[in-house]
C-alpha cells in the first residue's frame, strides 16, 4: 500500500506532540513487532507441517508404485504354481515356461523349481550340478509357510545384482506337496522406476534395506562403495516407526526425508527434499510478513507526526483493538471500516491489506492442501481398483487359463475343446455333443458318450434345432420332440444314448446362430440341470459367445491389417526400384532362422512381419538418393540411416505394432556397438533384430543395387562369416549357415 503526496507532506508543529508521537511510536513498534512474530510463528507452523505431510504423502505413492511391483510378482509365481505342467513336475514344459516369462520380464534373473527330493530344475545361467535346494533358507521358509515368502535382499554371487528370491510351495493335482517354485527378482526395475523420478525441483527417492545397506539411488557410485547411512541419520532409531520424518545433512545443506517401510523385502523408501525447497512457501510468506511488518512501521512513524491529541488517542485504541484481533485470530478477524482519509486510515487500511494478505496466503495453502487430498484420493480409487481387478483375474483364471493360453487353430477344433469345457463345468451331465449350422443341415462335430461316426451320417434340418430359445434351454426327453422323418429319427435315435434332459445353447454371429453344444443326462440318472446349472451354463455361455466374437473379429482385423503391410510394401518397391521382393525374402529367412532357434509361436510370427516391414521407412527418403549410383554424400547417408526411426515413428502408433516396431528400429545395429540409431550392442538388442540384420545383409549382398551387381554365393557367405561377431550375433550366424548347408534357404 502506498501513501499519496499529500501525506507525504506532513510537518510537525509542536515539539511536546512531537516528545509523545515517539513514545507511542516506539510502542507501537514493538507491538506491531510482536504480532507480526505471532503471526509468523503460526503460520510457519500450519505451512511447515502441510510441507511434511506432502513430503510423506510423495514417499507413501512411491511404495504404492512398489507394492504395485511386487503385487505382479505375487500373481505371476501364484499363476505359473498353478500350471499343470509345474504340478505334474513336466521338466521340458517347465524349461519352456520358464523361458518365455524369463523373456517376458525382464526382472527375472533366474526361475528354478526344487523338489521334494532334493533335484533341481533351473532357467538361468548359473551352474547348479550337485546343488540340493532342499538346504536353502528359502526353500525351508517356503515349506513351512503355506502362502508367498520373500527373502531379504542380497547381492547375487554370480552377476553381482541386488536381487530377492519369491517362493511358493506347490502342489500336485492330488494335493500333494511336490516342491517349491521360485524366481530371484532384480531390483533394477523397481529401482529404476524410483531413481528416474524427480521430487520437486532438486530432491530424489531412495531406497535402503533395514540393515542399513543402500539398494537404489540416483548415485550409483554410494552404492558401489557401500556408503554407511548412519552417517546421515541413525537408522535404527528411524526404524522404530512404518513411516515418519526426519531432517539430515547431505552434501552440506539440510534436508527433509520421508520414509515409508516396505515389509514385504524389509527395505524402507525415502524421499528427500532440501529444507529450502520444501519450507518454500513457508519462507516467502516470512519474507511478506516482514516486509509488511515493516511497512506498517514505517507508516505509523510518518503518520504520528501529522496527528495532534485530538485526533490520534482514540484512532489508536482502535487500531489495538484490531491489532489484539488479528494476533487472536489471524483469519478471522473482522476488518475496520474506513471513513478517514489521513494518516490514521492509511494505517488501518494497511493494517486491513496485512490481514487480507495472510488470509489470502492461508487460502492458497488450504488449497494446495485440498489438491494435494484429491491426488492422494486418486491414488487410493486407483490402488483399490487395482486389487479388485487382480481379485477378479484371480477368481476368473482357473476357468480362463486354459482357454486364453492355449492354440486354437480352428473353429472345429475350439468348439470341440468347449465341448469338453462345458462337461467338466456341468457335472450333471453325462453326455454332450457339439455341431455347426451349415449349407441348411446340422454338422456333428464331436460327440461325448454318443456314436460321433452315426451322427456324422444324419441327414437333420438345422430348422429342427433352430426352434429354441436364443438363451440357454432345459429339455426334457429331447428326441422325441424332433419332427425329422421316421428314418432319419430312427438313426438319430441309434446314435444317441439314451436321453432324460438336455440343456443347450447355441452361437450367434449378427442374429444368425452358427453353431450348439448340447449336454445330456442319461435316461436312468436320478438327477436333473436345476437352477445352478442354468446359471453356469449361462455364465459359460456369456463368456464363450464374447471369446467366439472376439476371435471372430481378430480373425477379420489380421486379415485388413495383413493387407495393408503388404501394400505398404509394394508401395515401397515402387518407390525402389531396387528393392522388389527384398523385404518378402527377408520376412522369409528371418521366419525361418527363428523357427531353427525353436522360439515360441508368437517370437517366429513377429520375425516374419518385422523382417516385412522393416524398410517402409524409406518410403520418406527421395528415390533419386535410393536409387543413386554415385557414392553418397554424407548428409544423404545421413538421410538413409534415419529410416528405421522413421518406421518405427509410424507403427508405434499402432498398440499391435508396438512390439514390431521395437524390432525394426534396432536391426541396422551391429553386435559391435558400431551400428545405428542408437549404437547399442550384444545382447542389448532384441533377439529378433538380431535375426534380421543378417537376413537383410544376406538378401541385400546376393541382389542388384544401384552402386553394384549381386555378390556370388560363396563371396556373401565369405562376408557373413568375416563380421560374426562384429555386425553379426554369432549365434545367429551359425544358425543361418546351417540353412544354407541344408538348402533350406534360397539363394
Amino acid at each position: 500500500m502506498k501513501l499519496n503526496k499529500k501525506n507525504r507532506g506532513i510537518k510537525l508543529n509542536d515539539s511536546l506532540i512531537l516528545k509523545v508521537n515517539i513514545i507511542i511510536i516506539i510502542a507501537l513498534i514493538l507491538f506491531i513487532s510482536v504480532l507480526a512474530l505471532l503471526i509468523n510463528n503460526l503460520v510457519a507452523t500450519k505451512v511447515n507441517k502441510l510441507a511434511q505431510e506432502r513430503n510423506l504423502e510423495i514417499a507413501r505413492s512411491f511404495k504404492e508404485r512398489a507394492d504395485s511391483f511386487l503385487d505382479q510378482t505375487e500373481i505371476i509365481v501364484q499363476t505359473l504354481s498353478n500350471e499343470s505342467g509345474i504340478k505334474n513336475i513336466d521338466k521340458k514344459y517347465m524349461l519352456k515356461k520358464f523361458e518365455e516369462i524369463d523373456s517376458e520380464y525382464d526382472y527375472f534373473l533366474n526361475i528354478y523349481f526344487g523338489t521334494k527330493s532334493g533335484e533341481f530344475i533351473s532357467y538361468s545361467k548359473v551352474d547348479d550340478e550337485g546343488f540340493d535346494p532342499r538346504l536353502r533358507s528359502w526353500y525351508k521358509r517356503a515349506v513351512k509357510n503355506e502362502g508367498i515368502i520373500w527373502t531379504k535382499v542380497y547381492e547375487d554371487a554370480f552377476t553381482g545384482e541386488k536381487v530377492i528370491t519369491v517362493a511358493k510351495r506347490v502342489y500336485s493335482s492330488a494335493e500333494k506337496f511336490i516342491g517349491v517354485l521360485a524366481v530371484d527378482v532384480t531390483l533394477e526395475t523397481l529401482s529404476n522406476k524410483l531413481v528416474s523420478k524427480k521430487v520437486g525441483e532438486k530432491g530424489f527417492a531412495y531406497m535402503i534395506a533395514k540393515s542399513g545397506e543402500l539398494i537404489a539411488h540416483p548415485d550409483q557410485g554410494l552404492i558401489n562403495k557401500k556408503f554407511d547411512i548412519n552417517q546421515l541419520f541413525n537408522i535404527e532409531k528411524v526404524l522404530a516407526n512404518k513411516e515418519g520424518n526426519l531432517k539430515y545433512k547431505y552434501q552440506g545443506e539440510m534436508n527433509l526425508a520421508s520414509y515409508v517401510s516396505i515389509d514385504r523385502i524389509d527395505g524402507v523408501i525415502l524421499t528427500q527434499n532440501p529444507l529450502s525447497e520444501v519450507y518454500d512457501i513457508s519462507n516467502q510468506l516470512n519474507r511478506k510478513i516482514i516486509l509488511l511488518t515493516l511497512v506498517v512501521i514505517i507508516m505509523l512513524t510518518l503518520i504520528v507526526y501529522l496527528i495532534n491529541r485530538q485526533y490520534l488517542l482514540i484512532p489508536i485504541k482502535k487500531a489495538v483493538e484490531f491489532a489484539d484481533g488479528v494476533s487472536n485470530d489471524p483469519f478471522n478477524a473482522r476488518k475496520i471500516e474506513i471513513k478517514r482519509k489521513d494518516e490514521i486510515g492509511v494505517l488501518l487500511a494497511a493494517l486491513n491489506g496485512m490481514s487480507e494478505e495472510i488470509e489470502a496466503n492461508y487460502q492458497q495453502l488450504e488449497a494446495y492442501n485440498e489438491e494435494i487430498t484429491a491426488q492422494n484420493e486418486e491414488l487410493e480409487e486407483a490402488y483399490i481398483n487395482a486389487n479388485k481387478l487382480a481379485n477378479d483375474l484371480k477368481n476368473l483364471i482357473e476357468l480362463l487359463s486354459n482357454l486364453s493360453q492355449s492354440t486354437i487353430r480352428n473353429e472345429e477344433e475350439f468348439l470341440s475343446y468347449l465341448l469338453n469345457k462345458a462337461i467338466k463345468i456341468i457335472p450333471e451331465a453325462d453326455y454332450g455333443s457339439v455341431y455347426l449350422y451349415q449349407n441348411k443341415k446340422v454338422k456333428f462335430l464331436d460327440a461325448i458318450g454318443h456314436d460321433l461316426d452315426s451322427l456324422k451320417d444324419l441327414n437333420l434340418s438345422e430348422e429342427e434345432f433352430k426352434k429354441r430359445n436364443k438363451g440357454v434351454n432345459v429339455i426334457r426327453d429331447i428326441i422325441s420332440l424332433y419332427s425329422a422323418d421316421d428314418y432319419e429319427k430312427e438313426k438319430l435315435q441309434e446314435a444317441s444314448k439314451p436321453i432324460k434332459e438336455t440343456i443347450s445353447f447355441d452361437l450367434y454371429d449378427n442374429n444368425e446362430a452358427l453353431a450348439g453344444i448340447s449336454l445330456d443326462i442319461g435316461i436312468d440318472s436320478n438327477k436333473n440341470f436345476d437352477k445352478k446349472a442354468e446359471d453356469l451354463m449361462n455364465a459359460f455361455k456369456s463368456i464363450i459367445s464374447s471369446y467366439y466374437a472376439m476371435q471372430k473379429y481378430n480373425d477379420l482385423q489380421d486379415e485388413f491389417k495383413r493387407g495393408i503391410i503388404f501394400s505398404i510394401v509394394k508401395m515401397l518397391e515402387i518407390h525402389d526400384e531396387y528393392t522388389t521382393g527384398h523385404s518378402e525374402n527377408v520376412a522369409k529367412i528371418s521366419k525361418k532362422i527363428a523357427q531353427r532357434m525353436d522360439l515360441s509361436d508368437i517370437a517366429i510370427n513377429q520375425a516374419y512381419w518385422a523382417g516385412l516391414v522393416h524398410d517402409i521407412g524409406k518410403i520418406l527418403i527421395p528415390k533419386e538418393i535410393l536409387n543413386k549410383e554415385e557414392k553418397l554424400t554424407d548428409e544423404e547417408y545421413k538421410l538413409i540411416k534415419e529410416h528405421p526411426v522413421w518406421a518405427y515413428d509410424t507403427l508405434k502408433s499402432c498398440e499391435k505394432l508396438r512390439n514390431i516396431a521395437e524390432i525394426v528400429l534396432y536391426h541396422h545395429e551391429a553386435w559391435d556397438g558400431g551400428g545405428y540409431p542408437e549404437e547399442i550392442k550384444k545382447d542389448q538388442i532384441p533377439l529378433i533384430s538380431q535375426i534380421i540384420t543378417v537376413a537383410d545383409t544376406w538378401d541385400a549382398m546376393r541382389s542388384n543395387r544401384s552402386y553394384r551387381k549381386a555378390l556370388d554365393k560363396e563371396i556373401a557367405i565369405q562376408e557373413i562369416k568375416e563380421n560374426r561377431g562384429k555386425q553379426f550375433a554369432p549365434k545367429v550366424v551359425d544358425i543361418f549357415l546351417k540353412l544354407l548347408e541344408e538348402n533350406k534357404i534360397d539363394n
